[in-house]
C-alpha cells in the first residue's frame, strides 16, 4: 500500500512503547506521538525515538497544533477498541488539520463505517462519518498477529477528508442521529411523534432511518 503524503508531518494516537513510531521516523517523517499513560510516554518511548514531540495525554482531550505553512498532518494509529467511536468522533472535530487518517480498528467497526442503507452494520456512526470521509478499507490483519492475542480481527482503514461536507450545525446534527438511531427499528413516523416533531416535514412517514442515505438524513435535518 502506497500513500500518498502532503507533508512529512504526523501525529501518532497512542504510540505506546514505539513500534509504529520508530518506523515511522525512519520513513522520514517528523512525529508528534501521544500516549496517554505517562510511564510509556515518559520511561520507554522517549528513551527509544526521538519524536518532534512526545504528548502525554489522552487523544480525546488533545487539540492538533494548527497546520504548518498550510501542510496538514497524517493521522495514523492502532485505535483501541473501546474508545473507537470517540476518536473517529474527535478526527470529524479535527479534521481540517489532516489530509489523511490511516488508523487500525476492529473489523466489525470498518464493516460499520463503509455499510450502505438497508444494511445490518448501518447506523449513526456510519452517517457521520460518510458525510465528513471518504472511507477505505486497506486490508485485513489477523488477530493471530498480535500478543497478547485479542478476541477479534482488526483491519486498516483510510479516512479522508471530504472537499465539500455539508454546512450543517455539527452539534445539533449529532443530536439528531442519536434521535433516529436510538430506535432504529422504529418507523421515521413513530420517531418524529415521539420526540413531539412534525411528521409532515416526512415524504414516507413509514420509512425507517437505517434506509435513508447520509445525504437524505442531512436534507430531513436541514427541513427541520
Amino acid at each position: 500500500m502506497t500513500l500518498s503524503v502532503s507533508s512529512r508531518l504526523c501525529h501518532e494516537i497512542g504510540a505506546g512503547s514505539g513500534n509504529l513510531t520508530s518506523a515511522l521516523i525512519d520513513a522520514g517523517f517528523e512525529v508528534i506521538a501521544i500516549e496517554k499513560d505517562p510511564y510509556l510516554a515518559k520511561e520507554i518511548l522517549a528513551d527509544r525515538v526521538t519524536c518532534k514531540q512526545i504528548v502525554t495525554s489522552d487523544i480525546r482531550h488533545w487539540t492538533p497544533p494548527p497546520a504548518t505553512d498550510g501542510q496538514k498532518s497524517l493521522c495514523i494509529g492502532n485505535i483501541p477498541y473501546s474508545i473507537t467511536s470517540d476518536i473517529l468522533l474527535w478526527l470529524t472535530k479535527h479534521r481540517a488539520s489532516y489530509h489523511a487518517n490511516l488508523l487500525m480498528v476492529q473489523r466489525e467497526i470498518a464493516d460499520r463505517l463503509t455499510a450502505q442503507p438497508h444494511n445490518k452494520d448501518y447506523g449513526r456512526l456510519t452517517v457521520i462519518m460518510q458525510l465528513y470521509f471518504k472511507i477505505t478499507k486497506l486490508f485485513n490483519v489477523s488477530r493471530y498477529c498480535f500478543r497478547p492475542r485479542p478476541r477479534v480481527d482488526s483491519t486498516v482503514i483510510q479516512l479522508t477528508p471530504t472537499n465539500n461536507p455539508p454546512p450543517i450545525d455539527e452539534r445539533l446534527f449529532a443530536q439528531f442521529t442519536q434521535l433516529l438511531f436510538h430506535t432504529r427499528r422504529k418507523t421515521l413516523g413513530k420517531i418524529f411523534a415521539i420526540n413531539n416533531l412534525d411528521q409532515q416535514l416526512l415524504d414516507d412517514p413509514k420509512q425507517r432511518p437505517e434506509n435513508l442515505s447520509p445525504q437524505e438524513i442531512v436534507m430531513l435535518f436541514n427541513k427541520l
